[in-house]
């Protein structure tokens, strides 16, 4: 039987990003996967108008059902409405298993311009990121988020977080900060010709599955980064496809 993996995610038209492109990740990664909708958005490759959030109510109802018959053990969390809305689903979920591993890819703009959040609130941060396995912002996220640059962020989160996406001259690297203030780093080619919608979405969702698999967080973290950059060169469209 292959493991049950969920995401909570946007509902994306397109398909690129959110649960469908989720979706695309997790069975290319033989795991079964498993959808909660946080919000219906107005999108297409290139254009966001807009979205309407789904209570946390309705998302906890969708994870009720779910429940009374799957045992859920690895999670990827995309764009929820608010902390507040975040702490409440994760709660939910550490109730329904203790050791569940949450991954988090804290979405605050769209690749359009639209922004979600605002801003963060520090102690509402710290209580989320003690219950969750690994945080995946990119580099501007992590600056608003942190309110730091990587060279002078000390790990006090009990969290692992990956910075993803930080631009060299010729190259891509994230950085793997773990709960111990460890440093790992992995460097990818830098496509100038080729660029895709969702690569975050798909990057945190692939290590979600990794992780499923029984590999080890390093493991799936290098493997995830691998995967995405044969997305970027799977065509020159802005929707990767996923059979590569």
């Amino acid at each position: 039987m292959r493991p049950k993996v969920l995401s909570i995610a946007g509902f994306d038209p397109s398909a690129g990003a959110g649960i469908l492109a989720d979706i695309k990740v997790f069975e290319f990664h033989k795991v079964y996967g498993l959808g909660v909708c946080s919000a219906i958005t107005y999108q297409n490759d290139s254009e966001f108008i807009g979205l309407d959030w789904i209570s946390t109510n309705e998302i906890i109802k969708q994870l009720e059902i779910l429940y009374k018959k799957f045992n859920i053990e690895y999670i990827k969390i995309g764009i929820v409405n608010n902390l507040s809305a975040l702490q409440s689903i994760i709660d939910f979920l550490i109730s329904k298993n203790k050791n569940v591993k949450i991954i988090w890819d804290p979405i605050l703009r769209a690749t359009a311009g639209f922004d979600f959040h605002q801003s963060i609130n520090n102690e509402d941060l710290k209580t989320i990121l003690k219950k969750i396995h690994l945080i995946t912002p990119n580099l501007e996220e992590f600056n608003t988020i942190f309110k730091t640059n990587i060279e002078a962020f000390e790990n006090l989160y009990d969290c692992n977080i990956l910075i993803k996406g930080i631009e060299n001259n010729n190259s891509v690297e994230d950085v793997l900060i773990t709960k111990k203030n460890n440093r790992c780093n992995f460097s990818g080619n830098k496509f100038e010709s080729y660029s895709k919608h969702g690569t975050g979405c798909a990057l945190s969702s692939a290590i979600t599955a990794n992780l499923a698999n029984e590999l080890d967080l390093i493991k799936s973290c290098s493997n995830a980064k691998n995967y995405v950059e044969k997305l970027l060169v799977s065509n020159n469209s802005l929707l990767a496809y996923h059979n590569i």
